[in-house]
């Protein structure tokens, strides 16, 4: 008699974990809503300015005078409510050359110090690229773990097919919502794979695998190729990265 209490006790919890885990199959991810962009091409464009002068500073994130100069020109246009994707090597270049050596410390502008800071004028005209579409929008700079976890805090409802949407695909979808979350992100390629690599404090970059049912942190890993956004991925390997292309109407991409 106790043995068959036994036994149908077992059965019961049995037949009750059995259910539970059907029920938990039968539970799927709520679609996340996220805006299908297709980028267009970046636009060249001479802009005229009014020869203001410009502060930059040599920080971490902008640790060479070149760096420096970009940052304060690319904020300048930023302020101007302009999306400056690129600004021109010359430009950048014959800026740099009317810093005198003796604005710095080292009397050497190919070696700064953190936090010193020097000024320089616009021209009448800079050489840009502009972007034309809303694939990048203007969002405060997010860092940290717990941050990052909780942007990939998500699982694909798309799912992996070579060659349509691989890891190529994939990598430059999860570029795409890490930018849109606030994080400074990159696409990486090497001969066989692509991944994503994203600053989680000034300077400190991890990367992030974005095949598998949902992206993951991995240790870091050597890459032959690094793009700063989908600009520069397409033009390196355009119809690897075309993720947008590869969602059919009402296609649900990711949920949590």
């Amino acid at each position: 008699m106790k043995g068959a209490i036994i036994f149908g006790i077992l059965f019961v919890v049995l037949v009750s974990c059995y259910q539970y885990a059907e029920y938990k199959k039968e539970i799927k991810p709520v679609a996340i809503y996220v805006p299908i962009i297709k980028p267009a091409e970046l636009m060249d464009v001479s802009l005229k300015t009014n020869r203001e002068l410009l502060t930059a500073i040599i920080s971490m994130e902008e640790p060479t005078v070149s760096q420096a100069v970009l940052g304060s020109i690319m904020r300048y246009f930023k302020e101007k409510g302009l999306k400056v994707a690129r600004v021109s090597e010359r430009s950048v270049y014959n800026l740099i050359k009317t810093v005198p050596n003796r604005t710095f410390r080292s009397r050497n502008r190919n070696k700064v110090y953190l936090k010193e800071k020097f000024c320089f004028r616009l021209p009448k005209i800079v050489d840009v690229k502009l972007m034309t579409d809303d694939y990048y929008i203007p969002v405060d700079r997010k860092y940290g773990m717990d941050n990052l976890k909780d942007a990939l805090n998500f699982q694909w409802l798309k799912s992996y097919e070579p060659n349509v949407f691989d890891c190529s695909e994939m990598s430059a979808f999860l570029e795409y919502w890490l930018e849109r979350k606030g994080f400074n992100a990159d696409i990486v390629l090497n001969s066989t794979h692509s991944w994503v690599v994203v600053e989680v404090e000034q300077s400190n970059w991890i990367a992030v695998e974005a095949t598998g049912i949902s992206p993951s942190i991995i240790p870091e890993k050597k890459y032959n190729h690094r793009f700063k956004d989908i600009y520069d991925a397409m033009s390196y390997f355009r119809d690897e990265c075309d993720w947008w292309n590869e969602i059919k109407q009402g296609e649900k991409i990711i949920g949590r």
